[in-house]
């Protein structure tokens, strides 16, 4: 079953999976917002270890804009 809602405009609609929709919507946003911070985008941390705790920090600072 697609995920993303066809046209409106289409003859015949096709069905789509409303809550992955929400949910992949949720998941771009995210992935949108993470990229907004240069450190992050640029991938400017020296260690391979150090990069996803740096993104961990970074959506734990989005995410409490939110709550």
């Amino acid at each position: 079953m697609p995920v993303i809602a066809a046209n409106q405009r289409r003859r015949k609609p096709t069905a789509h999976d409303e809550g992955a929709y929400q949910t992949r919507n949720r998941i771009e946003r995210l992935v949108s917002e993470l990229q907004q911070v240069r450190r992050v985008a640029t991938r400017y941390d020296p260690t391979a270890a150090s990069f996803p705790a740096f993104v961990e920090l970074a959506a734990l600072r989005i995410w409490t804009q939110y709550v």
